[in-house]
């Protein structure tokens, strides 16, 4: 399994994409709802610091699984 180091799920619940650009559409689409989520509740007075900082966890995950993704689409 690629990118082991990313994630806290066992192998059988992540997705694998043959079709790295299918990967990289799919990494594009969640990596802006986790942006859009942890930016809109950036300043917000519902969650607290922990929830605040488990969103910008998401983000960043997800924005290096983009970039890992776009970069076996440029090597294939």
């Amino acid at each position: 399994m690629e990118d082991e180091d990313l994630w806290l799920v066992i192998p059988e619940q992540r997705f694998a994409y043959l079709d790295t650009e299918e990967g990289v559409r799919e990494w594009e689409a969640a990596y802006e709802f986790a942006y859009s989520l942890s930016s809109g509740f950036t300043e917000c007075k519902a969650i607290n610091d922990a929830t605040r900082q488990l969103l910008w966890e998401m983000q960043g995950r997800a924005e290096e699984a983009l970039r890992r993704a776009r970069e076996r689409a440029e090597q294939s």
